[in-house]
């Protein structure tokens, strides 16, 4: 995650064992900052048992950490240019899942699951004004078994949060739009009930309030990736992306300020065949392009981060080790570059990285490996 200056910061979950007199594990939620043109500094413990964190940086430069804990969700700030302050817990009961975003503003915004026991009992989302306080957790989903909450919100502050809804009969994607200041909207059913579960949805918003909302389904034998698509007068458009016998549960999808839609995946193929990342453009207020190959290759789920003029890097992790792709915008992909070689993760270590740029066309890349979390750097990558 960057801020405006360029400075960025990473949060992540550190399991460590304890053998003394008694056995303790624990889960540190650990945070570094790297200042522009500088180095990454020490990192810093926030919590000593906590799972699932997530950051945002607001327009001011103020970082706010949030995570899972026994008592809720709890969350963290790192005025610009201080130290962190200590936790707060802003979200219970049993707030799980959390997801955070800032507008231009510095509102923040925070959702998450509602968890009671044994069951989910919806989605609950939380406002802090810039420079306020959290307020009480508002629940915007149906009363239902609810999950895996994503959200995205604009520089205005429009929101968009989309989650999956178990049922008797299979899972859906809903959805509810958060307008700048006003009334969360009713949910919207996305999906149809042939969804597997989970369906990982993901979802990205414009400077209008248009939306978009991505995920892979299965039917029979074969997974689709689907998207459903949300003009800023609130009209909705479901659309079929890609079918294989095998995709990763795990999609990227990113907006432009212009409102231009990327959307990338993984094929698995299957039988000695090969597999592929494949990328998707809709350019503002047009139809879907041709799916492009980006690489052919056996590895993880693709991570994407779009820059506000449309400046696109993908990276991902394969046999030779972290993958990156970039491709400036309104041009062509370029050809992939290793970015750490050999680098692949341990058995049930982290997840297979992040992909990030700042304003200024650098470009960062995190994964996690037994050693802990790696980073690279490429600065001006797109000049």
């Amino acid at each position: 995650m960057f801020d405006a200056k360029g400075d960025a910061v990473v949060v992540w979950t550190e399991a460590r064992l304890s053998i003394k007199e008694a056995i303790t594990l624990e889960y540190l939620v650990r945070t570094s900052v790297r200042p522009v043109d500088g180095h990454w500094q020490p990192a810093e413990t926030l919590s000593r048992l906590g799972l699932d964190p997530d950051v945002a940086v607001d327009a001011h430069g103020d970082t706010i950490a949030v995570w899972q804990s026994p008592p809720g969700v709890q969350a963290a700030i790192r005025p610009a240019g201080g130290s962190w302050l200590a936790p707060q817990t802003v979200a219970t009961p049993g707030g799980e899942e959390p997801q955070i975003a800032s507008d231009a503003s510095g509102d923040v915004i925070v959702v998450s699951t509602r968890q009671a026991p044994g069951h989910s009992s919806g989605i609950q989302a939380v406002l802090r004004p810039a420079g306020g306080t959290f307020s009480p957790a508002q629940v915007i989903s149906a009363p239902g078994n609810d999950f895996y909450p994503r959200l995205a919100m604009n520089a205005r502050g429009d929101a968009l949060v989309a989650w999956e809804r178990d049922t008797a009969r299979g899972c859906l994607v809903e959805a509810a739009f958060g307008p700048a200041n006003g009334r969360w909207s009713r949910p919207r059913v996305l999906s149809d009930t042939h969804v597997g579960c989970p369906a990982n949805q993901q979802v990205a918003i414009d400077a209008r309030g248009d939306g978009v909302v991505a995920w892979v389904t299965l039917r029979g034998r074969t997974q689709f990736v689907e998207s459903a698509g949300r003009s800023a007068s609130g009209r909705w458009t479901t659309r079929v992306l890609a079918k294989a016998p095998h995709i990763d549960e795990t999609v990227g999808v990113r907006m432009d300020a212009r409102g231009d839609v990327m959307v990338v995946w993984h094929e698995e193929a299957l039988n000695g065949g090969r597999s592929a990342i494949w990328a998707r453009i809709r350019p503002a207020g047009r139809g879907w392009g041709t799916a492009r190959t980006i690489s052919r290759t056996h590895g993880g789920p693709p991570s994407l981060a779009i820059d506000a003029r449309g400046d696109a890097l993908i990276t991902w992790q394969d046999k030779r080790g972290i993958e990156a792709a970039a491709r400036p915008a309104g041009g062509s992909w370029q050809k992939p570059d290793t970015v750490s070689a050999h680098e692949r993760s341990g058995p049930g270590v982290g997840d297979d990285g992040l992909a990030a740029l700042d304003a200024r066309g650098d470009a960062l890349a995190t994964w996690q490996n037994r050693e802990g979390i790696k980073t690279a750097w490429h600065s001006s990558l797109f000049p």
